[in-house]
């Protein structure tokens, strides 16, 4: 019965072997994400820090985070004008136990055309 108990136990210990831990937080900004939890993420994510800053008009929201990530949003970095109404982005990660993201660093905005159109829907009488 013993021997049973001890394969359980390694066996589960094996399973969460491959899953990170990350501190995960959100708040406006870099400089005051002070409250953090401990996260198991899901097997194949990692640590990430993301920051996003949206402006609209005269109006700037803040968005930054620390979170689980697929590897594949360990690239994200961009920004996307329309408008009145622009977006920076960028995402770092890590790659090990309770590891900090560098703190990303957003592009600055490029208002050159890069002549891409985004399809759009208008409702009648706009």
């Amino acid at each position: 019965m013993y021997l049973w108990g001890l394969f359980g136990f390694l066996l589960a210990f094996a399973a969460s072997g491959d899953c990170l831990q990350c501190m995960t937080c959100s708040s406006a900004s870099p400089d005051s994400c002070s409250t953090t939890r401990i996260e198991n993420c899901p097997v194949g994510r990692v640590c990430a820090s993301q920051y996003k800053i949206l402006k609209t008009n005269t109006v700037i929201f803040q968005d930054y985070k620390r979170y689980c990530a697929s590897q594949s949003e360990c690239t994200l970095t961009g920004s996307f004008t329309y408008y009145s109404t622009s977006e920076k982005i960028a995402t770092t990660c890590c790659f090990s136990d309770l590891c900090i993201p560098a703190r990303p660093k957003v592009p600055s905005v490029n208002s050159e055309p890069n002549g891409l159109i985004c399809p759009m829907c208008a409702l009648p009488g706009d």
